[in-house]
């Protein structure tokens, strides 16, 4: 795997993180209340505003932790071919990041020398 799409797959997998943040939910309550809750065309509307404000509440009160975002990168690593799910979990476990959620997403890399194959 280069690192063009180590970096590809790491800034597609924090960018799903980024959407998670606990800044997403602190709107503030006037915009929140003029604001639709976007449900599915199956989706009861009425739980889905009950789902959203749930999803608020645990934000405000500081219910999500980093470990959650954690745990949820490390939970798409399984999604990755075998081959390259270590390299996948170290990233998250040990990777360098650089951004910011209010800047348009973090980005998390990994750099390793990997040996060019041989003609």
């Amino acid at each position: 795997m280069t690192m063009r799409t180590l970096n590809l797959l790491a800034a597609s997998v924090l960018g799903l993180g980024a959407l998670m943040s606990t800044s997403a939910f602190a709107q503030p309550k006037a915009q929140r209340a003029a604001a639709p809750v976007e449900c599915g065309a199956n989706s009861d509307p009425a739980a889905c505003r009950k789902e959203a404000a749930a999803a608020r509440a645990a934000a405000r009160s500081g219910a999500l932790t980093q470990g959650d975002f954690k745990a949820n990168a490390l939970a798409r690593c399984e999604v990755v071919p075998p081959a390259d799910r270590d390299t996948c979990r170290r990233r998250v476990e040990s990777g360098q990041s650089s951004g910011s959620v209010e800047a348009g997403g973090t980005l998390t890399e990994l750099r390793e020398q990997v040996p060019a194959k041989q003609p």
